[in-house]
């Protein structure tokens, strides 16, 4: 009898898998990294926060961040808009209605997006960008 036949609790007939290969601890271990973990992690999620903090953090960066994205972007359309010559009312008015479909895609985006340090990077890069665009308009 063969050391594989004796692990395996059978008396002279072979194992169909050897036995080392059958009591072996597929199971992830505690002091190893887990590659499937971290392959479907985002590129730049350094720092996964609680669950808790996350939604709160999307939920902020939603309404708040939103918000201020969103006013940014009225501010910059319709300053661009009464410099490219549009009558100033009208500029305003026509960027403020677009204004609710903007924020209604950024709320949206929100949740979607993977990593809330994504979210919050594109945000803040976004009221740069608008912030400049509506003082180069001014």
């Amino acid at each position: 009898m063969t050391p594989t036949d004796a692990s395996a609790g059978s008396s002279g007939a072979p194992p169909s898998v050897p036995g080392e290969l059958r009591q072996q601890d597929y199971r992830h271990k505690p002091h190893e990294p887990h590659r499937a973990r971290d392959h479907a992690r985002a590129p730049d999620a350094l720092y996964q926060p609680p669950a808790w903090l996350a939604l709160a953090l999307r939920v902020a960066g939603a309404i708040v961040g939103g918000y201020a994205v969103t006013a940014l972007a009225v501010a910059a359309c319709s300053a661009a808009l009464a410099h490219a010559g549009m009558v100033r009312s009208e500029a305003v008015a026509l960027c403020a209605m677009l204004g609710f479909v903007f924020y209604l895609v950024l709320a949206l985006w929100a949740f979607s997006v993977r990593s809330v340090v994504r979210l919050w990077l594109l945000l803040g890069g976004l009221a740069v960008v608008l912030a400049a665009l509506w003082w180069a308009a001014i």
